[in-house]
This record gives C-alpha cells, sequence and structure tokens, in this order.
C-alpha cells in the first residue's frame, strides 16, 4: 500500500488542484489551530481487508537473503470536511472532480483508485455563539497494501530418519 504519507501528500493535492482550500490531515490529539478563512480537514476512517493476501519470494544473490513481500487489496475510507465560507460549493465541486481523467490519474500515482463516494451531509452548527457552514462527505478508494522484509536463508538442515529400522542422519545444504 502507498504509505500514510504518501496518501495524505495524494489527497491533499487533490483538494489543492480541485478546490484551492487550505487542507488539514486530522490526526491522532491534532492540535493545529484552523485558519480564519474556509478549510478542508481529512481524516481516515478505516481501512478493510478484501479477499486474500499472496505471498511472493525472490531470492537476492548479494545480501543470501529471501525477500518476502506480502501484498493485498484493501479499501480505504477518508473522511472529507469543508468548514466556513462556500463549504457546500466546495464539497459539490470535489465531487464532481473525482470522475475527471486528470483526478484519477493523479489518485493513481499517489497509490489510490476511486471506488465510489457517499452523499454530502450538512453538518452546519452553532460554533462559538455563530453559525458555521460545514459539509461532510466520505470517499472510499482502493489500495493495495504491500509488507517486505528480508529473511535469512536456511543454509543447512540436519536431517534423522529410520528408512527399514536403519537410523540415519545427515545433514543436508
Amino acid at each position: 500500500m502507498a504509505s500514510q504519507s504518501q496518501i495524505e501528500l495524494g489527497l491533499m493535492a487533490l483538494c489543492t488542484a480541485e478546490i484551492g482550500s487550505t487542507i488539514f490531515i486530522m490526526q491522532n490529539q491534532n492540535t493545529q489551530v484552523p485558519p480564519t478563512g474556509s478549510f478542508c480537514v481529512l481524516n481516515v476512517l478505516n481501512v478493510i481487508k478484501i479477499g486474500q493476501d499472496a505471498a511472493f519470494y525472490k531470492y537476492l544473490p548479494i545480501a543470501d537473503k529471501i525477500q518476502e513481500t506480502i501484498e493485498g487489496p484493501r479499501s480505504l475510507t477518508i473522511s472529507i470536511n469543508f468548514y466556513r465560507d462556500s463549504a457546500f460549493d466546495q464539497i459539490l465541486q470535489l465531487q464532481a472532480s473525482l470522475k475527471k481523467q486528470r483526478v484519477t490519474e493523479l489518485l493513481y500515482k499517489n497509490g489510490l483508485s476511486f471506488q465510489n463516494v457517499s452523499d454530502i451531509r450538512n453538518l452546519t452548527g452553532i460554533i462559538s455563539a455563530k453559525w458555521e457552514e460545514r459539509y461532510q462527505m466520505d470517499v472510499n478508494f482502493y489500495v493495495t497494501s504491500t509488507y517486505s522484509e528480508q529473511l535469512e536463508r536456511i543454509i543447512k538442515v540436519p536431517v534423522k530418519g529410520n528408512v527399514d529400522g536403519i537410523i540415519t542422519s545427515q545433514l543436508i545444504q
């Protein structure tokens, strides 16, 4: 899977290119102070495993090790929230842009493939005794999860056996 930072950068590039809004990535214990104008917040909601992962092995002769790679499809849900002035117009514009060819290419370069988008939800409410415009939608993407590590190669294995009552012992390379 593309790294979390690569996914975040891809989504930020998408929102910046299509909307031009200030973008924040929601993280645990996020202490960023929101800007005075309109802005957008992206929040990774969940990553769901789809089907089975596959394992691949490749011998690396220089290191005398085995490269194990495990890959599998995932569905990634991102919550996108627009706040303040023109939030409704911005979220409509972003929702419509998800079908554009250049947006598809931008997402693909960052390891994402558009799956579907939810309806837009109006979350406008009173914040600090004033109405604050806020709209939210969830966007689902397909990603490929990839995990790799190098394994030590087994060079010698002791084998003991019993063949027709004869006990044998041998070291196999």
